[in-house]
């Protein structure tokens, strides 16, 4: 998985969590840096984690780049300043993952398997 944070300790915490319950995480601090190390990595990448608000790019701009690119990609969007935040700026359009600041480590185990065992759009 990708998981895409701008704020280094978060993004640290997160990924310890991603990792200690087994997954496998690249991370990027914002949106250009993953699409480098999306770019750079041959494997395949089954979700991505973001922060909606990065400097640059944001989370959104960037889920849609990869989505167009890998249209199985999951997407999991996170917030701590706006509430639905990526439903807002999406409109209506279904399946919206999204995580509101502070996350619980089971709050985003839970979520992000659940958005795993979801049929993907391309299947």
């Amino acid at each position: 998985m990708l998981l895409v944070e701008d704020e280094p300790r978060v993004r640290a915490v997160l990924k310890r969590v991603l990792v200690g319950a087994g997954y496998d995480v690249l991370e990027a601090a914002n949106a250009d840096d993953a699409s480098v190390v999306h770019d750079g990595f041959g494997g395949t990448i089954h979700a991505l984690v973001t922060d909606v608000v990065m400097p640059g790019k944001t989370g959104l701009e960037l889920a849609r780049h990869l989505t167009a690119i890998r249209p199985a990609l999951k997407v999991v969007y996170m917030s701590g300043y706006a509430p639905n935040g990526p439903q807002l700026a999406l409109g209506t359009e279904n399946g919206v993952s999204f995580l509101q600041k502070p996350i619980m480590p089971p709050q985003l185990l839970s979520m992000l398997r659940n958005v795993l065992d979801q049929p993907s759009r391309s299947e």
